[in-house]
This record gives structure tokens, C-alpha cells and sequence, in this order.
């Protein structure tokens, strides 16, 4: 096992790395629910996608999963 400046630097990157991409993970899980809800209350899947950068494909899609996990359909007008 390696020890020395070099492979303490090289831990305390990693660690930090991986408390970023949970934080990442969690935002971008935030991110989604909030795409999902803005979509079930009227928002349009391109509007929303122009809001966030994500393509409107790429929205449709997780709408489309959220709406199946949750057993969630819109309301008929």
C-alpha cells in the first residue's frame, strides 16, 4: 500500500469526488420530480425542456416513466 503526500492527496480527491456525486445524484433526482410535477400541473414537456436544457425526447421520457411508476394519468378534459 502506497503512503506519502501523494496518495493522501489522492484519497482526500476521491472522497471529495464522491461526496460531489452524490450530491449530483440527488439534484439531479430533485431535478426530475420537479420536471414531472411541473408537466402534471400544465407545463409543456418542450417548455420544460427548454427550462432545463434537456431535450423535449428526453423529458417525454421521464414523464412517461414517473407516470408509469406512480400509476399516474392525467385527467380527462
Amino acid at each position: 500500500m502506497q503512503t506519502g503526500a501523494e496518495a493522501t492527496a489522492l484519497d482526500e480527491a476521491a472522497r471529495a469526488f464522491q461526496r460531489t456525486e452524490a450530491l449530483l445524484d440527488r439534484q439531479r433526482e430533485d431535478l426530475w420530480n420537479k420536471i414531472v410535477a411541473a408537466c402534471r400541473a400544465g407545463m409543456s414537456k418542450a417548455e420544460a425542456a427548454r427550462r432545463t436544457g434537456y431535450s423535449r425526447e428526453y423529458v417525454s421520457d421521464l414523464v412517461k416513466a414517473a407516470n408509469e411508476r406512480d400509476g399516474w394519468a392525467p385527467e380527462a378534459s
